[in-house]
């Protein structure tokens, strides 16, 4: 598949991904209420939410990394504490939308890691 395909592929499945993701947080309020309930809090809960915050926690250090400017960075990294994976997966959605296949011959998909201006 050419590299421009794949990219469109990514695209999709990110998308829809971030989707799902939005429509699970909505059915689960609308059928179930608040998420911040204090018999919601048991071990297991706490556990579960620790291991979110050190994956956003990492992937906010990509993010940094990888932003051009501060503004865009702490806009990001807000969402993604906020939203969790819902903005991970509008994040690289809009990271892949910047990458243009008819640049340098490296494999377009590299460029989404890497921390470049990309034209």
């Amino acid at each position: 598949m050419a590299a421009s395909g794949s990219i469109g592929v990514y695209k999709a499945v990110f998308a829809v991904l971030g989707v799902l993701m939005v429509g699970t947080l909505v059915y689960t309020c609308a059928t179930d209420g608040s998420p911040f309930r204090p018999e919601l809090l048991t071990p297991w809960m706490v556990a579960t939410l620790i291991d979110f915050y050190v994956n956003v926690t990492a992937i906010s250090t990509w993010v940094i990394y990888k932003e051009v400017n501060w503004i865009s960075s702490v806009f990001w990294v807000v969402l993604l504490y906020c939203f969790g994976s819902a903005a991970t997966c509008a994040y690289v959605v809009a990271k892949l939308f910047e990458i243009k296949t008819s640049g340098p011959s490296q494999d377009p998909l590299d460029l989404l890691f890497l921390r470049m201006k990309i034209f």
